[in-house]
């Protein structure tokens, strides 16, 4: 049950389903589990809380689920269903101080735009990720354990969003402390894809292979 209607209507015994989105899987890349991304966000059905357990909620998540802004944006045509979804749960979290889950939530979102075919929108989530990650590194806290494998998101979503500067920047940047292995195997191939000017998707094997 939704955290914020069991409180408020809990005598109606609402029941709430977790959304399935389905759409083109040609954009996806091949870790087995981003064909399961739309079971990664729920939505209640009543008062459009999105989270990724919509029975857990934040105190201050009424408020925000009930602004204008957060409404609107769970209705805004210029995105796909599951990815208003997500950029509504990016809300939620970036309000209540959780920026990792923020951060994912972005990222999450522009794969659901891609699958959309949503080019500007997947564009505006992907500088949203880069606006979160920057924050979240200003707190001394990191997407990933792995050295470098930050820098390497970080990159991807800058080139992808077609900001080739300042990609560059974060592949030279990281490529001097990174061990050779896959996440320097992903910079370098960036770094390649980046002197391109491509900004297109590209599979983990790509850079495996190349």
């Amino acid at each position: 049950m939704c955290d914020l209607w069991e409180v408020e209507l809990a005598y109606r015994h609402l029941k709430h389903q977790r959304l399935r989105f389905r759409g083109p899987r040609h954009a996806r890349p091949p870790e087995m589990q981003r064909s399961t991304i739309s079971s990664w966000v729920q939505k209640c059905p009543e008062c459009g809380y999105c989270a990724r357990e919509i029975d857990k909620a934040p105190a201050m998540a009424g408020g925000v689920v009930a602004s204008p802004g957060y409404q609107n944006q769970l209705r805004s045509p210029d995105y796909p269903e599951l990815a208003n979804a997500f950029v509504c749960f990016r809300i939620v979290s970036e309000g209540a101080g959780c920026l990792l889950d923020a951060a994912w939530a972005s990222i999450h979102a522009a794969w659901a735009c891609d699958d959309a075919a949503k080019v500007e929108a997947a564009t505006e989530c992907r500088n949203e990720a880069v606006r979160l990650i920057k924050a979240l590194h200003e707190q001394g806290r990191f997407l990933a354990e792995q050295r470098g494998a930050d820098e390497a998101i970080l990159a991807d979503l800058l080139r992808r969003a077609g900001r080739f500067e300042e990609a560059l920047d974060v592949v030279d940047r990281s490529m001097a402390t990174t061990e050779p292995g896959l996440t320097r195997a992903l910079l370098l191939y960036q770094k390649g894809l980046i002197s391109k000017g491509d900004a297109a998707v590209h599979r983990i094997e790509e850079a495996e292979a190349g």
